[in-house]
Formats: structure tokens, sequence, C-alpha cells
């Protein structure tokens, strides 16, 4: 469970008494909730703005890839690029930005919850001990990915643009290329795949008292399970 000490200190941060100003905590919550689903709902809100960008970037490089011989058309592909990777780099943080204020508002969920509707929020229900995926987790990941991508694409245009490719046989280059995109995919498949919600913290509720954490747990059969309060940081 959390230290005392530590629901104490929040507890005189946010000027509340939990013992004497109930409805301060009522009001408190639900402003928690509110800003939680405001985070989330502006995370994809947000995201939405940066892939309209990338969308527009991806149109027009395909159309200057066509004709890509001119060295003008270069110069502005690489352009692209440069823009290609500053919106995704920039959608990478934001996400980021987002899950910190998002986790900000449900761990104050965590610590107003218990004087005023029990463990409901902290109380999830597993099929079977089974992980879930973390949505905000998977977008964090795809953004990372196509920052990667514009930079080689960058890259590539740099060395078009100053004719630094060898006149020689390429098909060396041709394999190394092929090799280095399915590392890059099963690379990104992995990191997806382990993109799950972290259980780390969680208990049975029929065990709350022993102690055991989710971590030291192989659940079988169906169970709610709860997690911990927040914890100080070591």
């Amino acid at each position: 469970m959390s230290d005392p000490n530590l629901r104490d200190v929040y507890f005189s941060k946010i000027d509340v008494d939990p013992r004497k100003e109930t409805s301060k905590l009522e009001i408190a919550l639900n402003r928690a909730y509110e800003q939680r689903s405001f985070e989330i709902e502006h995370l994809w809100k947000r995201g939405a703005f940066f892939w309209a960008f990338q969308a527009a970037i991806f149109t027009a490089s395909g159309l200057l890839w066509q004709h890509s011989g001119s060295q003008r058309n270069q110069a502005m592909l690489l352009a692209l690029a440069a823009l290609g990777l500053l919106t995704a780099f920039a959608n990478s943080l934001v996400v980021r930005g987002s899950k910190f204020w998002q986790n900000n508002w449900e761990k104050h969920i965590d610590m107003l919850e218990n004087a005023v509707e029990g463990r409901l929020y902290k109380t999830i229900w597993l099929r079977n001990g089974g992980l879930s995926f973390s949505v905000s987790g998977l977008g964090k990941v795809l953004a990372d990915f196509f920052s990667c991508f514009w930079l080689f694409a960058l890259l590539y245009s740099g060395i078009l643009l100053l004719d630094l490719l060898p006149k020689a046989d390429l098909n060396h280059l041709k394999y190394l290329f092929v090799a280095g995109v399915g590392l890059a995919t099963l690379l990104g498949l992995s990191l997806l795949w382990r993109e799950q919600t972290d259980f780390s913290g969680i208990r049975y509720t029929d065990r709350c008292l022993t102690g055991e954490k989710w971590s030291e747990l192989n659940p079988s059969s169906p169970s709610f399970m709860v997690r911990d309060d927040p914890v100080p940081e070591k």
C-alpha cells in the first residue's frame, strides 16, 4: 500500500483535510476525472493534427519522387524529408507530454477516490490474467519509427543531391537496404508487441493483505485486480 506519509503530504499540498472537507474531496475527484478525460481526448486531436502534416508531406514527396532526376526536385525532397522528421519527432514528444499529464491526473484519482468512492478506479478486471496493450504506448512507438523513417529519407535525399552514391555495381547496397528494412520492421513489430499496460504494483483483491505483487503472481483464472496507490520514487 502507499506510504501513509505520502498521503498526508498529498492532502497538505492540495490544502484539503480529508476528514473534514468531504465536499472538497468530491469536487477534486470530479476535476481529476475531467482533466484525465481532457488529456486523453486531446492526445488524439493533437495526433490527428500531426498525422495530417505527415500525410501531406508523404503526398508531396511521392509526387516529387516521380521526377527526382531534376536537381531542384532533389533539393525539395531533402527539404520535405527535413520537415517530415521535424513533425514526426514533435508528434513523438507530444505523445510523451500528453501521457505525462494523463498519468498526473490518474495519480490524483488514485489518492482521492478511496475517501469518496472506494477503489473503483484502481480495480481492474483481468480475464485469465491477460495483459492489455497500451494505446498511448503504441502511438509513441509508431511516432518514433516515423521519425526514424524521415531521418533515413533525409540522409538518402542528401546523398542523392550531392551525388555521393557510387557509380559502380549497386547490388551490394540493394542487399544491405533490404536487410536493413527487414531488421527495422522486425524490431518495430517487437517493440509494438511489448507495449503492454504496465501492471507493476497490481494486487489480487482477495490477497491485498498478503503483499503479493503482480510480478510475483501467475494468475490462471479470471480475477479482479487492485492497483497500489502511488508510492514515492526510489
